[in-house]
């Protein structure tokens, strides 16, 4: 269990790292620590915050990347269970698949409706 408020070498065990980064981070002034006298404490709540600030995330355009290759996958799978390879069209050809594809799925969804 995590105490409240932590030494280096808890902070060390808590987050992963080795003690003297800990100092390393303490002297670069790259952690949020407090002083009692001259113990070095590191309050959980404030390491967890810190922590929080820090998160990277993916670029958007990855997830853009993702979406669009997962949409292709899809069209491509769709194409192929009407025994169409996807490969072998001209793009003329592939928007006429695509539009009777979406007729097709048009009126199986107003049939359901009805």
């Amino acid at each position: 269990m995590t105490k409240e408020v932590m030494n280096a070498q808890e902070l060390a065990e808590y987050l992963g790292l080795a003690e003297s980064t800990v100092y390393k981070k303490v002297e670069y002034r790259q952690i949020p620590f407090t002083k009692v006298g001259t113990l070095l404490r590191f309050p959980k709540w404030i390491i967890d915050r810190w922590l929080t600030e820090r998160v990277v995330h993916p670029d958007k355009s990855l997830y853009e990347e993702f979406e669009r290759l997962h949409r292709r996958y899809h069209l491509e799978q769709l194409l192929k269970a009407r025994g169409v390879d996807p490969a072998s069209l001209t793009e003329e050809q592939l928007l006429d698949e695509l539009r009777l594809a979406i007729a097709e799925l048009k009126a199986e969804l107003k049939a359901g409706t009805e």
